[in-house]
């Protein structure tokens, strides 16, 4: 991935990936409902935005996003 990407002067991408452990967004707000709200964040902004791993036993996933598309 460092490679595959353009990056500028400063070596900066226009791609991010974050942690997100639903528990912490609201106790109510389950794994079930992340790819919803990812899906629906990504159709109407129609923005690069996936879930692009899973880690089940400590209830957190990573996103991947593109700051400017």
């Amino acid at each position: 991935m460092q490679r595959a990407v353009e990056r500028n002067s400063e070596t900066r991408s226009k791609y991010a990936m974050c942690a997100v452990s639903p528990s912490r967004i609201s106790p109510s707000f389950s794994n079930a409902a992340l790819p919803e709200v990812v899906e629906t964040i990504a159709t109407l902004t129609t923005s690069l935005l996936e879930i692009a791993s899973y880690n089940a036993e400590v209830n957190r996933s990573h996103t991947a996003s593109c700051f400017t598309c």
